[in-house]
C-alpha cells in the first residue's frame, strides 16, 4: 500500500512539474513539451555518439 501510494504521489508531482516547466518555456501544451523533450533527448545522444560515448555512458564503440 505504501508503495502504491509513492508511485500515486511521483506520478502526481511528475505532471506538475512538466506543466510549470510547460508554462516556464510558453509552450501550448504538454504534448508538445513532450515532442521539444523528445528532441531534446535524441540530440543530447547523437551529440554524445559523435564524441564516442555508447548509449549506456561508457566510452567506445557506438
Amino acid at each position: 500500500m505504501k508503495r502504491t501510494y509513492q508511485l500515486i504521489k511521483l506520478r502526481a508531482e511528475t505532471v506538475q512539474d512538466l506543466k510549470r516547466l510547460r508554462t516556464d518555456m510558453g509552450i501550448g501544451g504538454l504534448d508538445e513539451l513532450i515532442n521539444v523533450m523528445i528532441r531534446l533527448t535524441d540530440e543530447h545522444r547523437l551529440a554524445l555518439g559523435d564524441k564516442g560515448w555508447n548509449m549506456r555512458g561508457e566510452m567506445g564503440e557506438t
